[in-house]
């Protein structure tokens, strides 16, 4: 049978000065994703289940020509499918012989899905272990060829794994990456759709948390307090009461900073609704009291926000609950 090899190449940003603490941390996750290799599977709408082999570069050359740093590790993900005739007629039906324009068809389509598949699987990764996979743009590749670049997964998991947990609250689990994939597959989740639930809304939300800088950290704010919303909220009334609340009934009470939660959410709340003084565009004054505050603030309300979502993601998935339900009891 005719096979081609679809291959994603993950190119892992160095893990630089302040963050060698955390070395330990990120090889232990490379090291169990290394472990998952042919023990995952990949779900292709059209064609079924591939094992997905993953693989550790140790000293690579990227595609790309500009390259921003010298990575030296990457990560490969591949999968081999079939391409025969027979099946390429029977997605199409044309009943006619199959052409190269067909095939060609065939397996672009293929590598779309397969590019989505694997994001989500290193989004999923970053539920179980936060701030370990941090990655420029890559090449998704068919038989040797790129096809095109792949998406960077760089998010502030990593660079605000020590203010969280300088708050002490929330408390990140360290999750298995496989019991996340599980949970996400056997609730009949998808990111090749639009949400259908409100957990799939706080997971897509989840997704954007990763893009290709952190030059915009007020979006990565905007799609958390989303995903908490999802989760936390019913109606339109007392939203930040209710995830005052409700955020410390399933994550734990708070006992330091009780009132940073709040803040989070009125800072945001003041924010989208024009009522805080904003600074202009690329715009630098360390020396001004004013932006400094401003700079503190959004920093400070976004990685609370960023931890409360990836924590209740993460115990959702220790206690096999596919969604959160709260009523109030009167006690005896």
């Amino acid at each position: 049978m005719e096979t081609s090899l679809l291959k994603i190449i993950l190119p892992l940003l160095p893990i630089f000065r302040p963050e060698q603490h955390l070395s330990g941390y990120v090889n232990e996750t490379i090291d169990e994703l290394l472990e998952l290799s042919n023990n995952v599977e990949i779900e292709l709408k059209k064609l079924g289940a591939f094992p997905l082999s993953i693989k550790l570069l140790n000293d690579f050359e990227l595609t790309q020509k500009k390259r921003f740093l010298q990575e030296k590790k990457a990560l490969v993900f591949e999968i081999t499918i079939p391409h025969s005739n027979k099946i390429i007629d029977s997605l199409w039906g044309s009943g006619e012989e199959t052409s190269e324009n067909e095939k060609d068809k065939y397996l672009e389509e293929i590598s779309y899905e397969f590019q989505d598949q694997v994001f989500q699987f290193i989004v999923l990764s970053q539920i179980a272990k936060p701030g370990t996979i941090k990655s420029r743009r890559g090449d998704v590749c068919l038989n040797e060829r790129v096809l095109r670049s792949f998406y960077s997964t760089i998010s502030i998991h990593r660079e605000s794994l020590d203010d969280v947990k300088s708050l002490k609250w929330p408390n990140y689990m360290n999750l298995k990456i496989i019991d996340v994939w599980n949970w996400f597959n056997e609730n009949d989740f998808s990111s090749q759709r639009f949400s259908k639930s409100k957990t799939e809304i706080a997971l897509n939300a989840f997704s954007k948390l990763f893009g290709s800088d952190l030059s915009n950290i007020s979006i990565d704010l905007i799609w958390s307090l989303i995903g908490i919303e999802a989760l936390y909220c019913s109606g339109k009334e007392g939203l930040s009461e209710q995830i005052f609340k409700k955020t410390q009934v399933f994550l734990g009470e708070i006992l330091d900073f009780k009132k940073r939660l709040k803040q989070m959410y009125d800072f945001r709340s003041r924010l989208i609704h024009g009522d805080l003084n904003i600074p202009p565009n690329h715009y630098y004054d360390d020396g001004d009291e004013e932006n400094v505050k401003f700079e503190e603030d959004l920093y400070g309300s976004t990685i609370l926000a960023v931890a409360v979502l990836t924590a209740t993601l993460q115990k959702m998935v220790h206690e096999k609950r596919n969604c959160l339900n709260f009523k109030y009891v009167i006690e005896k």
